[in-house]
């Protein structure tokens, strides 16, 4: 397993179900550009908050087939365990990334807690089993992160490319060295 960034802006994604943890990934998913349809019977009242958002469309309805056709992305957050497998099957089926809420082995990803500053994106996952804990531990490592961290990886970003114009003959030499450096350097800013 290997994380990745999505690009939500890319990939149409569906929501099936529409309570607390359904607002929370749909909230992520609509904050980061992403077009998103939620499909649920009933809504907790925080989802009307994204009744007027343009990349997002909430439909009261049952979950049906159709609302897989063009989706990248699913995720099942029913109260329903029997539901969320039957479409987890189904968008496997279908080659459709998906995540179950309430069955990670019927999961093809797992969301991850993202620290992200200006020049940095540090994801933490606990493979499903506790996003509390995901989320802790990316507080702290944030709170870890100091602006001096910052700079040393803007630094490092600028003085790289200059070795890599400036350098042709041994680069990968001078390039592993500065890499060298700015660990110890990093290490040594964090808190």
């Amino acid at each position: 397993m290997s994380l990745i960034n999505v690009k939500y802006n890319k990939i149409k994604s569906l929501i099936i179900g529409g309570g607390k943890i359904a607002y929370r990934k749909a909230k992520n998913i609509s904050s980061n550009g992403g077009e998103i349809v939620v499909v649920s019977t009933e809504f907790i009242e925080s989802f009307n908050e994204m009744r007027n958002l343009e990349n997002v469309k909430l439909i009261r309805d049952e979950f049906s087939d159709k609302y897989l056709d063009g989706k990248t992305l699913v995720i099942c957050a029913t109260d329903d365990t029997s539901l969320n497998k039957l479409i987890s099957e189904k968008c496997n089926a279908r080659g459709i990334l998906v995540n179950n809420v309430s069955n990670k082995e019927l999961s093809s990803f797992y969301n991850v807690s993202v620290y992200e500053s200006k020049r940095l994106e540090i994801g933490v996952s606990t493979k499903g089993l506790s996003p509390g804990i995901s989320i802790a531990i990316k507080d702290l490592l944030g709170d870890m992160i100091g602006e001096r961290v910052e700079l040393l990886i803007e630094e490092y970003s600028e003085l790289k490319e200059k070795i890599k114009m400036d350098s042709p003959d041994n680069k990968e030499e001078l390039l592993e060295e500065l890499s060298k450096d700015y660990y110890r350097k990093i290490i040594g800013g964090i808190k």
